[in-house]
């Protein structure tokens, strides 16, 4: 419905020709449907994904729509762990949510690795063909959320992610809820960048 709507919005050419804006969706929607297939063959993780392409399909129009796209679907992701998976985890026994991390991280890891550069290498290519200083901006701010990951996300992984740790462990409940609000700056910062590509494209940056 919201490929229909974002066509029927455009029907007059007020963002880009109405020629573009249909090439935009189907390219956009044909990238979201291989990576959700990639992904449901290599992890069987369809739901989040399904979320993600939710939530930022309306952004797919367009001759540089597709971009918004890549990174909504990051943005997506990112918020879902966010206000769904994790909160859900921490209403669980520790045992449980200690459990629940393991798998989900690691299913996660791959596809948030991929999902941030191809988000970011769309914004550098689609800057690089005229679309703005915003795109650039864009996948700066996208491209944050690595070494955040790296540098500040992953110590508290490695402490959740061994063997020898229990939900008897002393700060295990500590870990996995700092884990959660360093989390949401990755979604805070994917937002971001999606919301400025979203303004560059209505005209407001």
């Amino acid at each position: 419905p919201l490929l229909w709507l974002g066509l029927l919005v455009n029907l007059n050419g007020s963002f880009v020709p109405l020629r573009d804006a249909v090439i935009g969706a189907a390219a956009g929607y044909l990238v979201l449907w291989a990576i959700y297939w990639l992904f449901k063959l290599a992890t069987g993780t369809a739901a989040l994904l399904g979320l993600a392409g939710g939530i930022s399909g309306y952004m797919v129009h367009g001759r540089y729509g597709a971009v918004d796209g890549r990174i909504g679907l990051f943005a997506g992701a990112a918020l879902y762990v966010s206000v769904v998976e994790h909160p859900a985890r921490m209403s669980c026994n520790l045992a449980v949510a200690l459990a629940e991390f393991r798998p989900s991280y690691r299913r996660a890891a791959v596809m948030q690795v991929i999902l941030a550069l191809i988000g970011v290498a769309g914004a550098i290519i689609a800057y690089y063909f005229g679309r703005g200083t915003a795109t650039l901006v864009a996948a700066i701010v996208l491209a944050t959320v690595v070494p955040w990951t790296l540098f500040v996300i992953m110590p508290i992984n490695r402490q959740l992610l061994d063997e020898t740790r229990t939900s008897e462990t002393p700060e295990t409940d500590v870990l996995l809820k700092k884990w959660g609000r360093l989390h949401n700056v990755r979604t805070i910062a994917s937002l971001l960048a999606l919301t400025i590509l979203a303004a560059n494209i209505v005209g407001y940056m």
